[in-house]
């Protein structure tokens, strides 16, 4: 049987190092935590995860990353997991960024940058184990 997978996407390597870090303390017993820095690997990715007929749970991405935004990536992985959670995070204003999204793509929930460690992988645990 193959595990869940929780993807994180960050262009700024030492903050998805600091995320994947976070993130398999919280919930790696659980499910399988994978990587990404760009749009493309994202794109790549999922792909990968629709062939091997494997489960994305949930997806934590930056708002800002060097060839997309972390709404377009939302929208893209939603079109082939739409039971996808979706975690943006991001160091604008959540007021601010909620203007220029449609309601299809709001994540789920926002943490700003700097996230509260405790916060967010209480959060995860939560999706990942089955509550809300």
């Amino acid at each position: 049987m193959t595990r869940d997978i929780v993807l994180v996407v960050d262009d700024d390597l030492t903050i998805l190092e600091l995320l994947r870090y976070q993130i398999a303390d919280a919930v790696g017993e659980l499910c399988d935590v994978e990587l990404a820095t760009s749009g493309k690997e994202v794109e790549e990715l999922i792909q990968l995860f629709v062939g091997e007929k494997r489960n994305l749970k949930v997806l934590v991405t930056d708002y800002f990353l060097d060839d997309t935004t972390g709404v377009e990536i939302i929208e893209k992985v939603k079109e082939l997991f739409p039971a996808c959670s979706t975690v943006l995070l991001t160091g604008q204003h959540q007021r601010d960024i909620e203007k220029l999204n449609t309601v299809s793509t709001i994540p789920d929930r926002y943490f700003s940058k700097p996230w509260n460690s405790f916060e967010l992988k209480a959060h995860l645990n939560n999706l990942i184990s089955g509550g809300n």
